[in-house]
């Protein structure tokens, strides 16, 4: 039989439980406090992170209804976004536009993106502080969140009930410290166009570090990625606009570059193709044109596309791929700055010719007071111009971006 043990020594449980409670409720409010702090936080965090993966209303809808109120939504913004651009900063240029339609849990919708040239007017903060102002239906729940991860290119994204409808890229003017004062000297341009096709003329570019401007194809698989470094290092850019050639003597028919206008187009086509292909290379300042000994030849024409570039404010060169081209006349009948090639620098890419087309240019300079030289990317053309282009800076020539020899 047990013994029975003294009352003293006899568990007491009520007298345990208080003491019980009390070492138990510290990590219990601890607990407690945690899970308001992540509640806070979620609630916080979830409108920026969740996006389009929520809604911002606590009412159910219908994806098909969602649908309707996301496009309804997105026209009106559109018209307001650019309406405002439009008087912030007149001489803004959108280019690069692209639009897809969106899908999540069948919902739909259309975002928007798009890039902006500013004009050096206007700085980025002055865009978003204007497109902050405006006031949209309360029901739509726009917010507008500017982005500035990238100070060179700061981006806004605009989201309707959490879902992202537009992102703007804006790219602020850059000065153009190239362009050389007012000098006595000869000034000579040099143009290196035919880009964006390939690749390896990206880097052999670079090392060319005095002035010079580069024209580049529409469409082509790194006219984009030329364009940014380019604007980068603060190297003027035309757009290479593919134009209609004269049929080869041999009968031979090439496939003609996107973007090509040709002679069979009406007058409307030919202001809609050269608006694509001026939005196509950010940054263009001019255009100039890729053959064309056809289409250059033909008024009407000519001046549907120069018309084109009257309210954009750029320059054109007459490349005068044919000797009766009417492009360079046209342009300052319209009032556009215009130029037109004195030479070919590389129609024989032998490093003694190129060599040889390069003092003929140094001879119109001196002659004219300016002149300008177009070349292509070749290796040969840019090994020459390595060493030629200081060369000619030491003998007095100026070097100078194309812009600074139209008239």
């Amino acid at each position: 039989m047990t013994p029975a043990l003294p009352p003293s020594s006899q568990p007491d449980h009520a007298s345990r439980g208080p003491a019980l409670a009390r070492r138990a409720l510290p990590p219990l409010l601890f607990c407690l406090a945690r899970i308001v702090v992540c509640g806070t936080l979620i609630g916080w965090l979830a409108p920026e992170l969740l996006g389009p993966f929520r809604h911002d209303t606590p009412e159910l809808t219908t994806p098909a209804r969602l649908s309707k109120t996301l496009a309804t939504a997105t026209r009106t913004l559109d018209q307001e976004l650019f309406s405002t651009l439009k008087k912030v900063a007149p001489g803004l240029r959108p280019f690069n536009p692209q639009e897809r339609l969106e899908t999540f849990q069948g919902v739909q919708w259309r975002s928007t993106r798009l890039e902006l040239q500013l004009p050096a007017s206007v700085s980025p903060e002055k865009v978003v502080g204007a497109l902050q102002a405006l006031s949209f239906d309360a029901d739509w729940q726009v917010r507008l969140k500017p982005l500035w991860l990238e100070p060179l290119s700061p981006s806004i994204h605009i989201t309707v009930r959490g879902y992202p409808t537009h992102l703007l890229t804006l790219h602020p003017a850059l000065q153009p410290a190239e362009v050389p004062a007012a000098s006595p000297r000869p000034r000579i341009a040099i143009l290196i166009d035919d880009l964006g096709v390939d690749r390896s003329a990206l880097e052999a570019l670079w090392p060319l570090e005095t002035p010079f401007s580069v024209a580049i194809l529409p469409f082509t698989p790194y006219a984009l990625e030329l364009a940014e470094r380019a604007y980068q290092r603060q190297k003027e850019i035309l757009v290479h606009l593919p134009m209609e050639p004269l049929p080869r003597p041999d009968g031979e028919r090439l496939e003609p570059p996107l973007g090509q206008l040709t002679l069979q187009m009406s007058l409307e086509e030919v202001k809609q193709k050269t608006r694509r292909a001026v939005l196509a290379v950010p940054y263009a300042r001019g255009v100039n044109n890729h053959q064309g000994s056809a289409f250059t030849r033909d008024r009407t024409r000519m001046s549907a596309m120069l018309e084109v570039l009257l309210p954009e404010q750029l320059f054109f060169v007459d490349s005068r791929t044919i000797g009766d081209s009417i492009g360079l006349e046209l342009a300052r009948e319209l009032g556009i700055p215009a130029t037109g090639r004195q030479l070919f620098l590389d129609n024989d890419p032998e490093p003694d010719r190129i060599r040889q087309a390069l003092e003929r240019l140094k001879a119109v300079a001196l002659k004219k007071g300016s002149a300008l030289g177009i070349g292509h990317p070749y290796p040969t053309t840019l090994e020459v111009l390595r060493t030629w282009l200081p060369e000619a800076q030491q003998a007095g020539f100026d070097l100078v971006p194309v812009s600074s020899v139209t008239e």
